[in-house]
């Protein structure tokens, strides 16, 4: 919550907005998705035991995060490079 209040801050100044609207999103998705990310450790903490917690979260992260890459990239999975 604090984040997003700093980036809206941050993107007004003098009483005049200093970028869009629209370019705030991205700002804004990145806090939110951070202080969703605290508080739903502290409880996927308290529910496994040692690193059970961390693999599921990165699993879940994955998947949430899959479809945004495919769609900006086009649907496509880049070749593999042979350097």
């Amino acid at each position: 919550m604090v984040a997003m209040v700093g980036v809206v801050l941050i993107a007004r100044q003098g009483g005049i907005w200093t970028t869009s609207l629209a370019a705030l999103v991205f700002p804004i998705g990145a806090a939110l998705g951070c202080a969703t990310y605290i508080v739903m450790m502290k409880r996927v903490g308290t529910l496994f035991d040692g690193l059970q917690g961390l693999s599921m979260s990165l699993i879940v992260a994955a998947l949430v995060t899959t479809p945004f890459g495919l769609a900006q990239s086009g649907g496509h999975l880049p070749r593999r490079s042979t350097d």
